[in-house]
């Protein structure tokens, strides 16, 4: 009976005995802890890398391919440039009566 109110919950938590039970359980998180943060910096040092390297690879396709287009736009624009200079050429070219019946004539020689 006497063990029985000396040996109290209180009294034993003050031996540090419950410490003592879970110390082991509180080091192996902290070493958990240090390795999940060790490989968390690890995959993020990584993947910022991965991230500019692809940014960068990104910007670069991008600048090519409007490089890539914007020549072909020119070819197509000096492509209708030359058709445009010779139609406009020749219709300014046309002889026209300042009053006619509503029909143009046009000049072919």
């Amino acid at each position: 009976i006497i063990a029985d109110q000396v040996l109290t919950v209180d009294f034993i938590n003050g031996l540090g005995t419950f410490n003592l039970m879970t110390a082991g359980i509180a080091a192996q998180r902290s070493i958990r802890n240090q390795v999940l943060s060790t490989q968390a910096l690890s995959y993020n040092n990584y993947t910022i890398t991965t991230i500019e390297q692809a940014s960068s690879d990104f910007a670069h396709d991008k600048n090519q391919e409007s490089w890539e287009w914007n020549i072909k736009e020119l070819e197509r624009i000096d492509e209708w440039n030359v058709y445009f200079c010779n139609a406009w050429n020749q219709y300014q070219s046309t002889v026209r009566p300042i009053t006619n019946d509503g029909n143009l004539l046009y000049n072919s020689s």
